[in-house]
């Protein structure tokens, strides 16, 4: 006897979402400009998260979603599973929803060169986005015997760990995860089974099927999922504030224009809600620099040659930040500034009138001033936590240490954040480096540590020496490069 059993999945998003399209940047749109979620990108998520623990076994793992032949002595095995597209709706309920003149929240960028960690000449980006409170929907069925004579994990328990995987933020969709986006909520799971035991039935499914009772099991996922314990997380935050303003040249769209002389007023961006923010990137483009420095110094002091310290210190940081064929293990926030001041200065012959800073460009052949080039900047002081998730399972005090060396690096305010940081902007001040490490809390002392902080961060310290010197791995010997 054969169960039809369609599961619906209602998500709501906890962070921005990017379904990507055909062009950098874009949006996936439908012939309506609507955006959407492809079922293969849903699909490759679900796989994706499944092959990544061992929650699964690889047997049930191919039994319900097939194997790809990737090659012609590979067996080519067909999925059993069918996928929907997602559905994206709630945008009409969220205030502020676009950027400009954009359709959709966009965020905008600049590449960060890796050896400099300067901005990249003539390299900025625009990144749409979907903001945090939509909804997405899909189904995934499945035509089963309910487990009893095959001797696999029954699909309705496979869909139950994906719930419950959501629900915790291990399980994301779309593009921009290593940036915080792509996190669900379940908001609503729901199951239709369909028991084909006659033609009547059979009949009933295909013309009634739209009509079917649904059942609520969102509860019973979430609780009953026979989960193993969630894998390891660390997660590092700094909660300080920016005591000199912090600065960042996007075109602020809420202030250039304003009074008599219209102007072009650059800062820092602002989020759906008006808030402003340093984007996760940038923060992840600095944490990247100055780790690629510190396996750098290290490698050169082994006596590597400088061209071969580059090459092996580019191989090591794909542990932490990801590259062509790996995922990253480090997933970082946006940093949202919070009882923000903008800076102002007093305006010349008037009491109680204040303008924003304004600076002229210097040319710098000649030294000399840029007719026509004078700018408006918006400096903005206010208090924020800078926050990142480490997912290293099996290395994690490894590649621990690094992080919490340069988190406490930059709340001592040695490594500025944002532009402008030649002239003092950017600093960021911070007493504690807080870690999570699988709900044990931990803090290590910013400007001098005490001697049990200083002994825990030694163990991570040698720990990270050794996952260095054999090419990236403490548990194989044998991938020494």
């Amino acid at each position: 006897m054969k169960i039809r059993q369609r599961f619906t999945f209602t998500l709501q998003a906890a962070s921005p979402v990017h379904f990507g399209g055909g062009t950098p940047g874009e949006l996936l749109l439908d012939g309506n400009d609507a955006p959407f979620a492809s079922g293969n990108s849903i699909g490759g998520a679900l796989r994706s998260f499944l092959g990544q623990g061992e929650r699964v076994e690889p047997e049930d793992i191919q039994y319900y979603m097939g194997k790809g032949g990737s090659s012609s002595e590979e067996e080519f095995i067909e999925s059993r599973m069918f996928i929907s597209d997602g559905t994206i709706s709630g945008m009409e309920k969220l205030p502020g929803r676009t950027a400009g003149h954009d359709a959709f929240p966009a965020m905008e960028g600049t590449a960060i060169d890796p050896a400099s960690g300067a901005a990249r000449r003539n390299h900025k980006y625009k990144r749409y986005f979907l903001p945090a409170g939509i909804e997405l929907s899909f189904t995934v069925e499945c035509d089963t015997d309910g487990g009893e004579t095959e001797k696999r994990l029954p699909f309705s328990r496979l869909v139950y760990i994906w719930a419950e995987a959501i629900e915790k933020g291990e399980l994301r969709f779309g593009g921009q995860k290593s940036n915080g986006y792509g996190r669900f909520t379940v908001r609503q799971l729901t199951c239709s089974e369909f028991v084909f035991d006659s033609p009547e039935a059979l009949d009933q499914y295909i013309f009634g099927r739209h009509s079917a009772v649904a059942k609520d099991c969102r509860e019973e996922a979430l609780k009953s999922a026979l989960l193993d314990p969630r894998p390891d997380v660390a997660v590092l935050s700094l909660k300080g504030c920016f005591p000199y303003a912090v600065y960042q040249a996007y075109q602020d769209q809420k202030l250039s224009g304003k009074g008599e002389v219209p102007s072009k007023v650059t800062g820092l961006m602002r989020n759906e809600k008006g808030d402003y923010y340093l984007p996760g990137s940038s923060i992840k483009g600095v944490l990247r620099h100055e780790l690629w420095c510190l396996l750098l110094r290290m490698l050169q002091d082994r006596g590597e040659e400088d061209a071969e310290s580059e090459r092996l210190a580019n191989i090591r940081i794909q542990k932490w930040f990801g590259g062509p064929d790996q995922a990253g293990a480090i997933v970082v926030g946006d940093v949202i500034i919070q009882k923000a001041q903008e800076m102002k200065l007093p305006r010349a012959e008037s009491q109680g009138e204040f303008d924003l800073p304004k600076y002229t460009r210097i040319d710098r052949i000649t030294g000399g001033v840029i007719d026509g080039a004078l700018k408006t900047h918006n400096e903005v002081r206010g208090e924020a936590e800078l926050r990142l998730e480490l997912r290293a399972a099996a290395d994690m005090e490894a590649k621990l240490f690094p992080l919490v060396y340069l988190l406490r690096r930059i709340g001592s305010g040695f490594i500025p954040l944002g532009g402008r940081t030649v002239i003092g902007l950017g600093e960021f001040k911070a007493a504690v480096t807080c870690v999570n490490l699988n709900g044990q809390p931990l803090e290590f002392d910013n400007e001098k540590l005490n001697e049990r902080q200083e002994q825990l961060l030694r163990q991570f310290y040698d720990r990270f020496v050794e996952f260095v010197n054999k090419g990236g791995t403490v548990h194989d010997d044998s991938a020494g490069i």
